[in-house]
């Protein structure tokens, strides 16, 4: 929406501020949220986050842990998933969780308690879940559960 004031001979322009993030996407910083209702298994997540320029979330500080954790405590009623895929996994070398696919080792972490545990010896990919204080655990990556997407609010920057 644009709205034109002339004062005194002045012209004065007000433009409401837009959202950078497309219509279904939430803004943090210079990235952008898409919290999925539906689920999927882990790589078609990945593939599904592909489709909109972006990737499975790479958290990457506490701060945008505590971002998304209270954007999903806030939106609790909105998703049938209480856990949701993030772009952490360790297929190349078991118990070498790195961020795909970006291939860098996290900095930061949130796993819960035990965590990484492998059971079964197939966890290969990584939740937050939203039963256990948002914290992360690998899961098998054949499971379907809700996934988060992140792309760059700046055009010269490009995720995945």
């Amino acid at each position: 929406m644009l709205l034109s004031i002339a004062v005194w001979g002045i012209l004065l322009v007000y433009v409401n501020a837009q959202s950078t993030c497309p219509e279904g996407w939430v803004s943090n910083l210079e990235a952008c949220y898409h919290i999925s209702r539906d689920t999927e298994e882990w790589m078609m997540a990945e593939d599904m986050c592909k489709l909109y320029g972006a990737s499975l979330v790479s958290i990457e500080t506490p701060n945008e842990d505590l971002f998304l954790s209270d954007y999903l405590r806030n939106h609790t009623d909105v998703y049938t998933s209480h856990e949701f895929w993030i772009g952490l996994s360790d297929w190349e070398l078991e118990g070498n969780f790195i961020w795909v696919p970006e291939r860098l080792t996290p900095l930061y972490k949130n796993w819960g308690p035990g965590e990484p545990d492998n059971d079964h010896l197939d966890q290969h990919c990584t939740v937050i879940n939203t039963r256990e204080h948002y914290q992360w655990y690998d899961r098998t990556c054949n499971q379907k559960y809700g996934y988060i997407c992140e792309k760059t609010t700046d055009p010269g920057i490009i995720i995945g």
